[in-house]
């Protein structure tokens, strides 16, 4: 199984970019997300993209270097363009106006369309927290997608909608909520794939409306279904996916979630928010720090070691100095080395 350091890995995913024709800071940007992705513990937004984005280089559906646009402000909210760039870059962007909206107004919006798929989300809470700004992200496909089943249903009618919410603590790692909306990811049905394994039961329907723990079954052709996040209460994720469809969708021009459309990438809203514009910082903080003593407190059911609180696991994966030995899944590599041969980057297999 291949191993990198962060810096060895973020090096060698520029330099498939590079080869593919994406400008040195634009591959610089998305090679570090989606290393620190890696290494945070989540594959699923990590190298595993690689051959996709490749792929949408080819089809031209990501533009190299497109141009990031502020297309209509009105106050603290903001429209922004990513001009169909890779989201990782986009996206940040779109979070930086939020976060300028905010320092001047309290809080600050960003609707962001036209632009790849943005990646992890916990990075923008945890690039917004390192700058002392609460942030909420939330992303669908463009309109395009649709492969998360409602509570109930036996097809896809939304997509797989994901959120992430940061709050800052300065001096320790912030609490970060990182979530899908499904029971599993599409990330992590894609490395089941890829590693030639199963997915927990509950999580997936094959296209005839069955339940399946067989990753192919999703992706077909014909294509199954994702399950909405609660299991026998997947009302509750159905609900909110639904709900957020509409603002990272209809709020941003890109679309709501509707069969026929093609043009896939991630549309988002963002919401940044000021802490002093609502209460002094040391009050907020210390009673950020009193619910996290007292939530890791809690006495624990048999067999649990430790509570960790949102944010945790991924801080302790990072490290303070990202050296961390990365491991790639053999099936992963493989992909990697037959996609980077195309732009003529030649890997060992």
């Amino acid at each position: 199984m291949p191993a990198f350091t962060f810096s060895e890995l973020k090096a060698l995913l520029s330099r498939i970019l590079t080869s593919a024709g994406v400008p040195a800071g634009d591959a610089d940007a998305v090679a570090e997300h989606l290393a620190l992705s890696d290494l945070s513990g989540h594959p699923s937004h990590g190298t595993i993209r690689m051959p996709q984005y490749l792929d949408f280089l080819e089809k031209k559906t990501l533009v190299p270097g497109g141009p990031f646009r502020v297309e209509k402000e009105f106050g603290a909210v903001a429209l922004c363009s990513g001009g169909w760039n890779f989201g990782q870059v986009a996206a940040l962007k779109a979070a930086e106006a939020a976060m300028a909206k905010a320092r001047r107004f309290g809080l600050g919006a960003a609707s962001l369309h036209e632009s790849g798929h943005v990646g992890r989300l916990g990075h923008y809470a945890e690039v917004a927290a390192a700058q002392g700004m609460i942030l909420f992200v939330n992303v669908n496909n463009h309109g395009a997608n649709p492969v998360v089943a409602p509570h109930g249903g036996a097809q896809g009618r939304l997509c797989p909608e994901a959120l992430a919410i940061g709050v800052p603590r300065p001096g320790k790692f912030p609490l970060v909520a990182d979530l899908s909306l499904t029971v599993i990811p599409e990330g992590k049905v894609r490395v089941a794939r890829s590693e030639g394994k199963k997915v927990p039961e509950g999580c997936i329907l094959d296209a005839g409306g069955r339940p399946t723990t067989n990753p192919h079954d999703f992706y077909g052709p014909p294509r199954g279904a994702l399950l909405p996040l609660g299991g026998p209460v997947g009302y509750k994720g159905f609900g909110l996916g639904m709900i957020f469809d509409i603002f990272a969708g209809a709020l941003s021009g890109a679309g709501v979630t509707l069969a026929g459309r093609t043009r896939t990438g991630n549309a988002a809203f963002i919401l940044a928010l000021q802490i002093d514009a609502f209460a002094p910082k040391d009050l907020f903080f210390s009673e950020v720090e009193a619910l996290v003593e007292a939530v890791k407190g809690c006495p624990r059911q048999s067999g649990v070691e430790e509570i960790l609180v949102p944010g945790e696991l991924e801080a302790r994966n990072q490290g303070s100095d990202r050296s961390r030995t990365i491991q790639i899944g053999e099936g992963t590599w493989k992909e990697l080395v037959a996609a980077a041969a195309k732009v003529g980057v030649q890997l060992k297999n």
